[in-house]
């Protein structure tokens, strides 16, 4: 007799048990599709964001001296070009702002040269070779300073490579924490052409 009224105890016992995991498994799924929904939120405010620098890129590559746009609009698309009156210029207004940009970030710049630039409907594309050294908080730096800079300046190539030490680190002297490195950049901008408005 003990055994049949526990059967039913068992029972209901196992139902409650199961009627628990069940409501703690739901909750776990209802707080992973919170978290992912974070995630998702998170990441298309990195997106709309992106998407700003975007719309100001594409209005220097749709600046047209004929443009019918307001004067806002293109003061606005003229502001994101290198202010210079002629190529020469402003590939040593590009060359100036490089090199103060490593100094600010903590590097070093090396040579310094400039391409033959190139013509792009109402706009000349100048581009400019930078070679510097930095460790990776200074060239962080760099990076941020040069996307988030007005005029806008590219970067279209870049090689990095660790610099060679001169000896070999000892015990008592171990390598730093943040290694030297050696950054050869092509970066390019672009400035109204001659007789452009």
């Amino acid at each position: 007799m003990a055994m049949t009224a526990s059967r039913p105890v068992l029972r209901r016992l196992s139902a409650v048990v199961l009627l628990v995991v069940a409501l703690l498994l739901m909750a776990s799924l209802a707080t992973f599709g919170f978290l992912k929904a974070r995630t998702v939120e998170a990441q298309i405010e990195a997106k709309r964001g992106q998407l700003q620098s975007l719309r100001q890129r594409a209005s220097i590559l749709a600046l047209d001296v004929d443009d019918k746009r307001g004067p806002q609009q293109a003061d606005a698309a003229q502001s994101l070009l290198l202010p210079a009156s002629s190529r020469g210029s402003a590939a040593a207004r590009l060359q100036s702002e490089l090199i103060q940009m490593v100094k600010q970030a903590g590097g070093r710049a090396g040579v310094v040269r400039v391409l033959p630039s190139q013509d792009h409907d109402a706009l000349a594309k100048v581009t400019v070779n930078l070679a510097l050294d930095a460790d990776i908080v200074g060239l962080r730096e760099f990076l941020f300073r040069l996307e988030t800079k007005t005029p806008l300046i590219y970067v279209e190539q870049m090689e990095i490579s660790t610099a060679r030490p001169r000896r070999q680190a000892t015990r008592s002297q171990p390598d730093s924490a943040s290694p030297k490195l050696n950054i050869n950049l092509q970066v390019s901008s672009f400035v109204l052409r001659e007789g452009g408005s």
